[in-house]
C-alpha cells in the first residue's frame, strides 16, 4: 500500500462511536399544595410493585409570581428541601407574614373583594398604623390564594392564563369560579383538585 492509499483511508474510515446508555430515571410523584400522610402513603401503595418510583415535593414557581414571591418569602424560606420549606411557610404564617402580602396579590391581579376576604379593609388599615402583621387566620387565608395563583400560573404555563381561568365560573363548583370558594379549606382543595386534573390532560 502506497503512502497516498494509507492517507486516503485515514479519510474515509470513521471511528467507532460507543453506545451511551442512558440511566433510567426513578418515576416521581408531584405534590403541589401542602402534602399530608395519606397521600403520600396512597401513592406508595398505588405503585408498590415499581422499584423505580420515588416521591417528590415541589414547591410551584413561574413568572415572579411563585410562592415565595407572593408570601414576601423570598428571602426567608429556601426551596432546596420541599417538606422542610412547607414547614418554615407554616412557621412563618404563625409567626405573622408581613402586610406587603395583600399588595403582592393585587399586583398579582387578585381584586380587592376576594382580598378583603382574606382581612376586612378596617382590619388593614389598623394592622397597618400599628405596624402590625397578618394573623395567623388571615395568613393561612393569604396562602390559599398565592399558592392556587401560583399553582394556576405552573399548570398554564403563563401567570395571565393561570388567572383567567381563576376568574372563570365553572359547572363543577356549581357555577362559581375557582377564586370564589378559596375562602375556605375544601374549596381550596377542590381548586387543586382541578389543576391536578388539567396538569394531567383531564378538561376542568
Amino acid at each position: 500500500m502506497t503512502k497516498e492509499d494509507t492517507t486516503l483511508g485515514s479519510h474515509h474510515s470513521q471511528p467507532v462511536k460507543k453506545r451511551r446508555i442512558k440511566k433510567k430515571e426513578p418515576r416521581t410523584v408531584h405534590w403541589f399544595g401542602e402534602p399530608d400522610a395519606h397521600s403520600i402513603t396512597s401513592a406508595h401503595q398505588d405503585r408498590s410493585g415499581l422499584k423505580d418510583f420515588s416521591i417528590s415535593l415541589e414547591m410551584p414557581e413561574l413568572n415572579g409570581y411563585d410562592l415565595r414571591a407572593l408570601l414576601s418569602l423570598s428571602d426567608r424560606v429556601t426551596f432546596s428541601d420541599a417538606v422542610g420549606s412547607f414547614m418554615e411557610i407554616s412557621n412563618s404564617i404563625r409567626e405573622g407574614l408581613s402586610l406587603s402580602v395583600m399588595d403582592n396579590l393585587r399586583q398579582a391581579g387578585i381584586e380587592r373583594a376576594y382580598r378583603d376576604r382574606i382581612i376586612p379593609p378596617r382590619t388593614m388599615q389598623h394592622r397597618q398604623s400599628k405596624g402590625e402583621t397578618l394573623s395567623p387566620v388571615e395568613g393561612e387565608r393569604a396562602y390559599r390564594v398565592a399558592n392556587i395563583v401560583s399553582r394556576a400560573g405552573e399548570v398554564f404555563g403563563n401567570h395571565e392564563k393561570g388567572l383567567k381561568w381563576l376568574h372563570k365560573p365553572m359547572k363543577a363548583l356549581e357555577g362559581k369560579s375557582p377564586l370564589d370558594v378559596l375562602d375556605n379549606e375544601p374549596g381550596a382543595r377542590v381548586v387543586e383538585d382541578l389543576l391536578g386534573r388539567l396538569d394531567e390532560g383531564y378538561f376542568a
